[in-house]
C-alpha cells in the first residue's frame, strides 16, 4: 500500500504496488468496501457485482480490472491506476484560470469515452446473449484523461446489467443528479441512451465550461433536466459551431428515440464534423495540453520522499458522489411536462466549482471560441482568447443541422426589424428608379 487516493459512498480507494515472481511489479488502485459497509450483505453484493461486470470489459478506453480477491475478511479489486486528471478536474482549472479546452480535444475527450462506453453496451454473456450494460453515472468525474493523452472510463459501481445480482430499477434511482437523463430521472426504464445523453452534458460542458443543468438545489437541476431546460452553446458562447451544437442536442435529446442510438452514432457524428472542422487533435497533443494546464506530473511512487507518498487524487466532492433520487421527487417529475430544448433564462447557472465560487453566465462573459482564420490550423494548446481569433475552427458557415434538431427560431423582434429594413431599402430602390427614369426622359410627371 502506498497511499489513500480517496472515499466513495461505497468504498476506499488506495494506490497500491503489487509485485510477483522475478522483478514483476505494477502500480494499481485498490478498492475496498468501507468497514462500515463490509456487514451488509447487499454492499458487498454490488461490490463484487461491479468486480464481475468490470472484468468483462477490455478496451483501452475502460480502466482495466486485473484482480478480485479477499483479504482478512475484506474484498478488494485490483484495478488499472491512471496517471492523469479526470475531466471535472479539466473543467474546473480551466475555468479558474480562464483558459477553453480546445476544440479538438474535448472532442476527442467525448469520442474516446464514447468508445469506451459502446464496448460496454455491445458485450454479450456466455450465452451469447446481450448484457444489456448501462454505466448510469457518467459524468467528468468519471472520465480520466491520462498525461500520455489517454482517455478512460471509470467507475462501473451501478451499472445495470441484466445478469448483476442487485437490482435497482424500480427502487431507488441513481446517479449524479446533473447528467441523468430525463427518464432516470423520472425513475423509469433506461438503456444505453441514458449514457449517451449524459455524454452529450459532458461534450456541452467541455465546449463551453457552463453546467447544462444546475438549477437552485437538487430537484430543480432535475427538473430541468426533465424539462429540457438549457441555454444553447451558440447562446452560451460566441462562434460556437452550429454543427457540433446539432450533435450535442441530438444526444440530449428529451426523447431517448431522438437521440444517437448508439455511442458509435456519437462517434461516427463527432468523426464527420471533426473532419469538416479541420480539428487535428492527437494523444501528443492531449498530453501537451494535459501538461500546461496542470503542470508537469510524476507518478506519484516517483515523488515520494522518505516513503511518504504524494496523495494525487482528492476525497470525492459533493458533486462527484452518486446520488439517490428519492421515489417523492421521482412523482413529482413525472408530472413535469417535457418539453424540446429551448433557450432558457440569461441568468441561468453556469459552471459550479467545489468551493461555491459560480461562472458568470451572462453570454458577454462565456469563454469565446473563435473561428480559425484560412489555412490555419485549430490550436491545440490551452491559451486566453487572442486577437486573431486563431484557437479553433466554428465552421458555422457549412454546418448541416440534422432533421432530427431545429434551429433556434428568431425572435419576434428581430423579424420585425428584419421586414422593417427591407422595406426601406425597396422604398429607397422605387424613388432611385423613378428619378433615374425622369432624367433620362423615359418618363415625365
Amino acid at each position: 500500500m502506498i497511499t489513500h487516493l480517496a472515499t466513495g459512498g461505497m468504498a476506499q480507494i488506495y494506490l497500491a504496488r503489487q509485485s510477483g515472481l522475478g522483478s514483476f511489479e505494477r502500480h494499481v488502485v485498490l478498492k475496498t468496501i468501507l468497514r462500515e459497509r463490509a456487514s451488509d450483505q447487499r454492499f458487498v453484493t454490488m461490490f463484487l457485482d461491479e468486480a464481475k461486470l468490470a472484468a468483462t470489459l477490455n478496451h483501452h478506453n475502460v480502466a482495466q480490472v486485473y484482480e478480485v480477491d479477499q483479504a482478512d475478511g475484506a474484498y478488494f479489486m485490483a484495478m488499472e491506476y491512471v496517471h492523469g486528471e479526470n475531466a471535472r478536474a479539466i473543467l474546473e482549472t480551466s475555468l479558474r484560470r480562464g483558459w477553453t479546452v480546445p476544440l479538438e480535444l474535448a472532442v476527442m475527450i467525448v469520442s474516446g469515452a464514447a468508445a469506451g462506453l459502446h464496448h460496454a453496451h455491445e458485450r454479450r454473456g456466455k450465452n451469447g446473449l446481450p448484457l444489456n450494460i448501462v454505466h448510469r453515472d457518467v459524468s467528468p468525474a468519471n472520465i480520466m484523461i491520462g498525461y500520455d493523452g489517454s482517455v478512460k472510463v471509470l467507475d462501473f459501481g451501478i451499472a445495470k446489467a441484466e445478469e448483476r445480482a442487485t437490482k435497482t430499477v424500480g427502487d431507488t434511482i441513481k446517479g449524479k443528479y446533473g447528467y441523468m437523463s430525463p427518464e432516470q430521472c423520472k425513475g423509469k426504464p433506461i438503456d444505453r441512451r441514458a449514457d449517451i445523453f449524459a455524454l452529450g452534458i459532458c461534450l456541452y460542458e467541455l465546449t463551453t465550461l457552463r453546467r447544462a443543468f444546475k438549477g437552485t438545489d437538487d430537484f430543480e437541476t432535475m427538473k430541468r433536466i426533465v424539462a429540457g431546460d438549457v441555454v444553447l452553446p451558440s447562446v452560451a458562447v460566441s462562434g460556437y459551431p452550429r454543427e457540433l451544437e446539432a450533435i450535442i442536442l441530438t444526444a440530449m435529446a428529451n426523447d431517448p428515440n431522438a437521440r444517437f442510438q448508439t455511442a458509435a452514432e456519437l462517434i461516427e457524428a463527432l468523426d464527420a464534423f471533426a473532419v469538416r472542422a479541420k480539428l487535428t487533435g492527437s494523444n501528443t497533443a492531449m498530453g501537451r495540453f494535459m501538461v500546461q494546464l496542470f503542470g508537469a506530473k510524476r507518478e506519484p511512487w516517483v515523488e515520494g520522499v522518505g516513503g511518504h507518498e504524494k496523495t494525487v487524487v482528492s476525497d470525492a466532492t459533493e458533486e462527484d458522489k452518486t446520488n439517490v433520487v428519492e421515489p417523492r421527487h421521482q412523482e413529482a417529475l413525472q408530472r413535469v411536462a417535457t418539453a424540446p430544448m429551448h433557450v432558457a433564462r440569461p441568468d441561468a447557472a453556469a459552471w459550479q466549482a467545489p468551493d461555491g465560487e459560480r461562472a458568470r453566465s451572462a453570454p458577454g462573459n462565456a469563454p469565446h471560441v473563435r473561428p480559425t482564420p484560412p489555412g490555419s490550423q485549430p490550436s491545440v494548446t490551452p491559451r486566453l482568447p487572442s486577437q486573431d481569433g486563431s484557437e479553433v475552427s466554428s465552421d458555422s458557415e457549412r454546418a448541416v443541422t440534422p432533421a432530427a434538431v431545429r434551429a433556434p427560431s428568431k425572435h419576434p423582434e428581430a423579424r420585425t426589424r428584419s421586414t422593417s429594413l427591407i422595406l426601406s431599402v425597396a422604398l429607397v430602390v422605387v424613388i432611385a428608379v423613378a428619378i433615374a427614369s425622369y432624367a433620362l426622359g423615359w418618363v415625365t410627371f
